[in-house]
């Protein structure tokens, strides 16, 4: 019986099925300790999010809203942004197109709306947002969604 090799390229060198222990940790460290910024100015939506990062082992700071988070950005500090969309004095998309502006496409972000049409994922790549979740977020989701965004970045 033929049996496959499997060869997964990363940004420095290929790897043959004998090294994928080794590509299953690079992927599984890539996910440790991130620290996120969760930038929404609903104090539940912000406990809940919260408590859900913590919960896969994450840490997190939260922004009330975009001018918020573009004081409080860093990104030596933060791996990930969850981006609500609808916030007073400066909104996501606004707040997405400063931080793409001072900082590049190198840090994930990802919108949180409770406005569900699927035309909106289009609109959302038009403003620089890597990915959306719908309202309320579902934690499965969530984790799937920043793994997701997180492998991206890295490759």
């Amino acid at each position: 019986m033929n049996k496959l090799k499997v060869i997964i390229y990363d940004q420095w060198q290929a790897y043959s099925e004998e090294d994928l222990s080794s590509v299953n940790q690079y992927i599984k460290s890539s996910l440790d300790n991130l620290h996120l910024l969760i930038v929404e100015d609903d104090k539940l939506n912000q406990l809940v999010t919260s408590m859900m990062i913590k919960n896969f082992g994450w840490t997190c700071d939260i922004a009330n809203d975009g001018i918020e988070a573009l004081e409080t950005f860093s990104p030596d500090l933060h791996q990930c942004i969850l981006m609500d969309i609808e916030m007073p004095r400066m909104d996501g998309y606004a707040c997405t197109t400063e931080l793409r502006k001072r900082f590049g496409n190198d840090i994930p972000i990802i919108a949180l709306s409770a406005y569900n049409e699927s035309k909106e994922s289009v609109i959302y790549e038009s403003k620089g947002l890597d990915n959306y979740l719908l309202k309320p977020v579902k934690k499965d989701v969530l984790y799937l969604k920043i793994k997701q965004a997180m492998l991206t970045i890295n490759q």
